[in-house]
């Protein structure tokens, strides 16, 4: 049992460290080891005792949780809503509008 005697901050008893022998010859040493990264992962008041709880009641490593961000699908703008009769006007004045132009590039701006 070396391997948690050697772990001085948790200053079992001999009642804890066979628990802990317990724990290894029913989980196996891995088991074990994962709750002893658990345990000296961030500072506790009492080690020991939250070492023997995490053998105990099956302690797990905190998840990280990643929000990932979903990307908006870009969509095409929407083309508006013309009927016939103003499509037809529209393409009319555009037709002249290019004549003007074609025929004095000065003034394409002026009616």
């Amino acid at each position: 049992m070396g391997l948690i005697a050697g772990h001085s901050c948790y200053q079992l008893n001999d009642d804890q460290v066979r628990k802990v022998q317990g724990h290894i010859a029913k989980n196996g040493m891995k088991y074990v080891l994962e709750k002893i990264t658990l345990t000296e992962s961030q500072p506790r008041d009492n080690t020991a005792r939250f070492f023997l709880a995490a053998l105990r009641d099956d302690f797990k490593m905190p998840v990280r949780h990643v929000v990932v961000k979903k990307a908006k699908p870009r969509s095409e703008p929407e083309e508006p809503k013309i009927s016939e009769e103003e499509r037809r006007i529209s393409v009319e004045r555009l037709r002249e509008w290019r004549l003007r132009v074609a025929g004095n590039p000065g003034r394409a701006g002026v009616r």
